[in-house]
């Protein structure tokens, strides 16, 4: 690789969902707690018209017009066939697809996708992961690893792809704007310097000179279709996109970002059988394109940030509404906790009666303790940006690559034919 173009591949990897691309905001820290709990299934359409009464009551109740609502997709379905069934009742409810089942679902799509590519082998056989975490990350198990796999294999497979991406360009006699280089070299510098504001206003510079770059890859791609194995790793780095642009909006409260890559992951979701997640989400889709005009003080905070809920002072940390119930519910899953009891009905009515009320005194008690992690001295500092884990993603993308060139993902020798 040409040493003037190896910081823009790295960019060009990482920096779609990295620090350097994030929007700071200012919104505060988000109040979670546990809600009293219906001793009912979940499932049960008595169940969820009971939420749905309760959430709208409590709206009002604060002077609040709107109710928003965020379930997965198995109660999503019936939450919106309650709301069309009761349409004058549920007028100021939305229903929101809980983002975090949506990661989780598109991930069990990159696995079918990969699945018998050895991808899975080139995992283990890295030493990156095991064999048992590697199974996992293939079945979309297990997201903190499912993400963090996926990210350094995109970057592994940057690295291979990019010489033979600048050979083309000279082949064809096309040219990259040195702007963009000199932009990259600058933004890996300042990062070095931990200089984020002004990296972040470097990539935000580069990103409107890039475009150029991407029409050059649009038509080294489409040279290429001919190549089966081209085509089906350049698909698993276009999959790889989709996701973390998507938990990207998450993690930056991004509006428009998130329903972008949300349609992005239509046509996948239907081409892998997940007909559950095609149909709700083009309800969904329809829903959020009618926002504006339906509940226009909920698209405005939605257009803010405040889809996502923010738990902590650190930043590109928002959470999906979905997922951070799960930081409380799991001291419900200790000793002295649900587990145990789910068959003993006089135990689990009493238990549900009091847990909301217990689960907040828990958690006053972690703050008192100072065991939030939640800090202000480390405000700016995001675990993937620490210095230990940059060492080690770094190793274990150049181990990947090595692996990716053993099995000659990109089939390079047939590519200069």
């Amino acid at each position: 690789m040409r040493p003037e173009a190896r910081g823009l591949v790295k960019i060009i990897a990482a920096g779609v969902f990295h620090r350097i691309s994030l929007n700071r905001s200012d919104h505060t820290k988000t109040v979670a707690g546990m809600m009293p709990i219906i001793n009912s299934p979940a499932y049960d359409y008595d169940t969820l018209w009971t939420v749905l009464q309760n959430c709208h009551k409590m709206t009002k109740k604060l002077g609040q017009r709107y109710t928003v609502i965020t379930f997965d997709e198995q109660l999503y379905c019936k939450a919106k066939m309650l709301q069309w069934h009761h349409q004058k009742e549920c007028e100021d409810i939305v229903i929101l697809l809980g983002g975090f089942h949506v990661q989780m679902n598109f991930s069990k799509v990159i696995g079918q996708h990969l699945a018998d590519s050895g991808l899975r082998d080139i995992f283990e056989e890295s030493g990156v992961f095991g064999k048992n975490t590697a199974e996992n990350i293939m079945k979309g198990k297990g997201w903190n690893r499912v993400a963090r796999a996926h990210k350094v294999a995109f970057e592994a497979l940057w690295r291979i792809l990019w010489p033979t991406f600048l050979q083309w360009v000279d082949d064809n006699d096309c040219t990259i704007d040195n702007s963009c280089i000199q932009l990259a070299d600058a933004i890996s510098e300042h990062i070095r310097c931990e200089e984020i504001e002004t990296a972040a206003g470097c990539y935000e510079e580069l990103v409107l000179k890039v475009e150029k770059v991407q029409d050059l890859l649009a038509e080294f791609d489409k040279a290429n279709k001919d190549k089966p194995t081209f085509t089906f790793w350049r698909q698993y780095m276009e999959l790889l996109s989709i996701l973390l642009a998507f938990t990207r909006a998450l993690r930056s409260g991004d509006w428009k970002l998130y329903m972008s890559a949300f349609k992005s992951m239509m046509p996948w979701f239907a081409a892998y059988d997940h007909t559950h997640y095609t149909r709700c989400g083009a309800v969904f889709i329809a829903d959020m394109e009618h926002l504006a005009q339906k509940a226009p003080q909920v698209y405005k905070g939605f257009l803010d940030g405040d889809f996502v809920a923010k738990e902590t002072n650190h930043s590109f940390n928002n959470v999906p509404f979905d997922l951070c119930p799960e930081h409380i519910n799991k001291t419900e899953k200790v000793a002295g906790g649900l587990v145990g009891i789910t068959r003993n009905e006089s135990a689990r009515n009493r238990w549900s009666i009091t847990y909301n009320e217990r689960a907040s005194l828990a958690q006053d008690t972690r703050s008192l303790f100072c065991l939030t992690h939640d800090g202000e001295d480390d405000e700016d500092t995001h675990k993937d940006c620490l210095p230990s884990r940059l060492r080690r993603d770094n190793v274990d993308v150049i181990q990947l690559v090595d692996q990716f060139q053993r099995y000659n993902v990109f089939g390079e020798e047939t590519m200069h034919e």
